[in-house]
């Protein structure tokens, strides 16, 4: 009897030395991950933003301020250095057409990849949706981002006024819908935007 109680004793130990070993390497493992968003800027008011002002000998023009929109994302990373990074950026605005009377929508997709990222906290990446395209094709109802490192998706946020379904940039009921229409050369990257020699040094090289 005692070699009986014995052996049931011993197998519980080990099953709760394999669960708690599991477990131990599960958390490892989410630690190593290389990159976590910190930080999502992509809605409302806050993320409206006048183009920088540079000055020069060439007479201003007497247009209106526009105001264009920026997505704006803090994050950290933990190895010593990522060779290259992915940041797909999605966006998706939404309008009143003035003749059908009905919503439509536009979809603006961007894909930005940075080098040489080095270990440590507070990187940025931004994009930047041209201001003509927020008067004609209305505001952002939803924006979402995707980092990925050697093909593999590492982090991924989203922010949105519609209560949109998970992953919605990449739902066939939500971006092939008859009335979304895909609009290429609106959403800008850095480098090719007038923020492209602000704060250089602060932002991650685009390649």
């Amino acid at each position: 009897m005692n070699i009986q109680m014995s052996v049931k004793l011993l197998c519980v130990i080990l099953g709760w030395t394999l669960i708690s070993g599991w477990a131990s390497g599960q958390e490892a493992s989410t630690s190593r991950l290389p990159l976590k968003i910190r930080k999502f800027e992509a809605m409302g008011s806050r993320s409206l933003v006048s183009a920088p002002q540079y000055r020069s000998n060439i007479q201003r023009g007497s247009g209106r301020e526009k105001k264009w929109h920026q997505i704006s994302i803090l994050y950290d990373t933990t190895p010593d250095w990522i060779d290259e990074l992915m940041v797909e950026f999605y966006l998706l605005s939404g309008i009143r057409d003035l003749k059908t009377k009905k919503q439509v929508y536009s979809l603006y997709k961007l894909v930005v990849r940075y080098s040489d990222i080095k270990q440590g906290r507070g990187h940025a990446a931004t994009a930047f949706l041209r201001s003509t395209a927020l008067d004609r094709f209305g505001p952002p109802i939803a924006v979402a981002a995707v980092f990925s490192v050697k093909g593999k998706v590492v982090d991924s946020v989203s922010e949105d006024t519609e209560n949109m379904p998970e992953k919605w940039w990449k739902n066939p009921r939500v971006i092939d819908r008859a009335d979304v229409t895909v609009r290429n050369g609106y959403l800008l990257d850095r480098s090719k935007s007038p923020w492209s020699m602000v704060d250089f040094d602060n932002y991650e090289v685009i390649k």
